[in-house]
């Protein structure tokens, strides 16, 4: 009897684990929902602000968070796609600018942007360019406001290397 309680234990602690990071029907729908519309607006506003299609990835398991599934939307817009078109706008606003921005993608010294929440920090180290890859790691349920959207547009900007 001892064995058999220890063996089922064991089981259902394993398969939790095993589903701990699965997303649930709530986070896919909502998940969908988002691509459809402000992923979908994100990249058509950033690829004519370029002139160009840069790969986007997005790692929802991370970002997501089904106790504030309702907030992602705007956690998105946040945290990152307000401070990569806040960057990418201000970098185009001139001709110079335009042409450094041209220059960074020719040498493909940006060539992907992905959004995740792997090192669960706001802070600027969330932010890095490395092989080409501009990762943005954040809280997408933290630091929401206008000053935090332009010091992460800022930390971007410098990562860029302008």
């Amino acid at each position: 009897m001892k064995l058999k309680l220890l063996l089922t234990f064991i089981l259902l602690n394993t398969t939790s684990l095993l589903y701990a990071n699965s997303l649930t029907l709530e986070e896919k729908r909502n998940i969908a929902k988002i691509e459809k519309s402000t992923i979908t607006d994100f990249q058509e506003k950033l690829n004519k602000m370029i002139d160009t299609q840069l790969e986007l990835s997005i790692d929802w398991e991370s970002i997501s968070d089904v106790k504030k599934i309702k907030l992602l939307d705007k956690g998105i817009q946040q945290v990152y796609i307000k401070p990569l078109l806040s960057t990418f706008k201000n970098l185009s606003s001139d001709a110079l600018g335009k042409e450094a921005l041209k220059e960074l993608i020719r040498l493909e010294r940006v060539k992907k942007i992905v959004f995740s929440n792997k090192i669960k920090t706001t802070n600027k180290k969330g932010i890095s360019l490395k092989n080409g890859v501009l990762t943005i790691d954040q809280r997408a349920y933290t630091n929401w406001s206008t000053k935090d959207v332009e010091t992460r547009a800022k930390v971007i900007y410098n990562v860029l290397g302008l």
